[in-house]
């Protein structure tokens, strides 16, 4: 009788303490100085594994985010405590279909969607407002530009933009083996995918970009390299960015990652 009771009580304690199942999640971002001090941060707040806000140290800008079910459904951007922009995302069969997006520019706020054809799994076409211009009598012409994007293993490998404002512009990138910090928030890679040209939100890490434009009989070129230090889990805890192009000197600048655990 004294060993079934000294089994039972054994089992009760192992069941009362059930294994750590949440997800290594990036919880701030530091920027530093030269001299390597932090010169600002970017904080991450979330609900499990999705994410709520991402608020500047200073408060200067700040996005909170939604989700419908388990898909990041919008992001509203605020700057110095306004409205800045906001962006709405649609999915099917798993893919990010359209983003309708809202971008306020004193005087001026607009809206338009941005629909995404998946020609095939790894080769995507969609426009977008790039900007605008003012003509003297106050009507407003809205810029656009073309984007072919070109995908291997989920990830953004080639980007090509087109548009009678800024010529033609050819963006590839090159990604490490490791885990990027935005890995495990819920959603947020698949949201992001072509949400910006500097490619950093992904499911891995940005190693090199190069950037080259054609613009009339105008060039211009730029690359980025980004050299990491990894912690035991493959997570990056420093990445050291330098950056180079043909019309400004090379600039080198680091930060620091921290994590849930």
């Amino acid at each position: 009788m004294a060993s079934i009771l000294i089994i039972g009580c054994s089992r009760t304690n192992d069941e009362g303490t059930p294994p750590d199942t949440t997800p290594v999640l990036v919880t701030k971002i530091n920027y530093l100085a030269a001299d390597g001090s932090t010169a600002g941060s970017m904080n991450f707040t979330y609900s499990g594994d999705k994410i709520v806000k991402a608020e500047d140290s200073d408060g200067s800008e700040k996005i909170e985010y939604t989700y419908t079910g388990e898909d990041l459904s919008k992001s509203v951007r605020y700057v110095d405590g306004k409205i800045n922009s906001i962006e709405e995302y649609s999915y099917a069969n798993g893919k990010l279909t359209s983003q309708k997006v809202t971008e306020s520019y004193s005087p001026h706020t607009y809206t338009f969607t941005i629909n995404y054809e998946y020609v095939n799994d790894n080769y995507v076409k969609y426009s977008r407002i790039i900007g605008y211009t003012t003509n003297p009598t106050g009507g407003i012409t809205y810029n656009y530009a073309n984007y072919e994007a070109f995908l291997s293993n989920g990830k953004l490998n080639k980007l090509i933009s087109t548009s009678s404002s800024s010529g033609t512009t050819t963006y590839t990138y090159t990604y490490d083996d490791k885990n990027s910090p935005y890995r495990n928030i819920k959603g947020f890679t698949k949201a992001m995918l072509f949400d910006s040209s500097d490619a950093e939100i992904s499911q891995s890490n940005l190693t090199k970009s190069n950037m080259s434009q054609v613009w009339g009989t105008s060039t211009y070129s730029s690359s980025r390299t980004m050299n990491y230090t990894y912690n035991s889990n493959s997570y990056p805890t420093k990445r050291t960015t330098s950056s180079t192009s043909s019309s400004s000197p090379s600039t080198t600048f680091s930060v620091t990652f921290e994590y849930n655990k």
